[in-house]
């Protein structure tokens, strides 16, 4: 997985939205469509979280379903007080034009 990736090559949306569904899964190119399909999104956000003490690693790679291409990831490391600012910082970073 990639750390850091440009996500410019996202087309415009007139408007966007969301539909969060949380889980433990582990899928591959083709599960990842298949998610996609069942949800109606052309795009997945996939990530994991890691806690050690008071820190968590927060993992977030945004994928295009259709074709299985990481457009976008990054890694947080961060307190665990901060955890509700990095899940912002994470949702400003996909949804930036």
């Amino acid at each position: 997985m990639n750390t850091s990736c440009n996500i410019s090559d996202l087309p415009p949306e007139p408007r966007r939205s969301s539909t969060c569904q949380s889980s433990t899964i582990s899928t591959s190119a083709s599960g990842t469509a298949k998610v996609a399909r069942g949800l109606g999104v052309r795009y997945v956000v996939e990530g994991s979280i890691r806690r050690v003490g008071n820190r968590v690693r927060i993992t977030s790679q945004l994928i295009d379903a259709g074709t299985g291409h990481h457009l976008w990831a990054d890694r947080y490391d961060r307190e665990l007080a901060d955890v509700f600012a990095v899940q912002d910082e994470i949702a400003q970073r996909i949804s930036a034009p």
